[in-house]
């Protein structure tokens, strides 16, 4: 009687179906028993029919004698190594879902900034028209308010080439004046057409330099960031108005009137001057 198959289960069942072909073939010599084509078994054939004809490495058309070298140790163990590399693939873990990104935290948006002054306009000689004197004054009467090249500010009112319309009002003027900046004014002149001071104003701070606390400030600022002295001004009480102010600094915050964005360190805003809310 024959021992029942040992080993893996995929031995097993090969061995079996050799056993079962061996009843129908004739004895094969010693040492040949293991002997099968896997090729054939895997196309459906029994382990006991003949092998096909594919040829071998050195050209010869006899699958026999190439069949003949492999033992069935070898053969099993190429079909276990198949096995094994079946296995990994199919371990190999399919690609999951995409965890969807946390959401970054909304970042503030920046206040709106308030769109530059356009220019003055100009004619075609390079002459430039004062805005504000054209929308106050009557042209057929006072002309069209064309102010020379040659001159930075309107010297009717104060506005400057850059289109920016001056703040002060208009002062008196009964005679020819001296503007501090050494330029020589005739009585028509209201505002210096060089610097844009009014007539009779006190000579103003040092350029970068605010007139109230001392502290220095770009000429781009309209007023100070530490006690809101206007650009070019001077301010006596500055100093005692701001030592009774807590100190500057904590979040950036915004111009409740001119919606500028303002740092934290700044305790009024240099735009428009006005202070931090509380």
């Amino acid at each position: 009687q024959t021992d029942p198959p040992k080993g893996p289960p995929v031995v097993q069942q090969l061995n079996r179906r050799l056993l079962e072909g061996s009843q129908d073939q004739p004895a094969r010599p010693p040492g040949l028993a293991m002997v099968f084509d896997l090729m054939a078994v895997a196309e459906g054939a029994k382990p006991g029919s003949k092998p096909k004809d594919r040829g071998s490495r050195t050209g010869s058309c006899s699958s026999s004698a190439d069949s003949a070298r492999l033992s069935g140790v070898d053969v099993l163990a190429e079909q276990m190594a198949e096995m094994k590399k079946l296995d990994s693939l199919r371990a190999v873990p399919k690609p999951g879902p995409k965890t969807p990104a946390a959401p970054s935290p909304k970042s503030e948006v920046p206040a709106k900034k308030q769109a530059p002054a356009s220019a003055a306009r100009r004619t075609k000689d390079g002459d430039w028209i004062c805005g504000t004197c054209s929308r106050k004054n009557n042209a057929d009467i006072d002309g069209d308010c064309t102010v020379p090249s040659s001159f930075k500010f309107c010297p009717s009112c104060g506005e400057s080439d850059a289109g920016v319309p001056c703040r002060k009002p208009p002062p008196t003027v009964t005679s020819e004046w001296n503007c501090h900046c050494g330029e020589a004014c005739p009585i028509s002149f209201l505002f210096c057409a060089a610097c844009g001071l009014a007539s009779g104003a006190a000579k103003p701070p040092a350029a970068g330099v605010c007139g109230g606390c001392d502290e220095a400030m770009p000429e781009t600022w309209k007023f100070c960031p530490d006690c809101s002295t206007e650009a070019g001004e001077w301010d006596s009480g500055a100093k005692a108005r701001i030592a009774g102010l807590t100190a500057a600094g904590g979040d950036d915050w915004l111009c409740a009137k001119c919606r500028d964005g303002i740092p934290g360190s700044f305790r009024f805003c240099p735009e428009c001057g006005s202070g931090r809310p509380a």
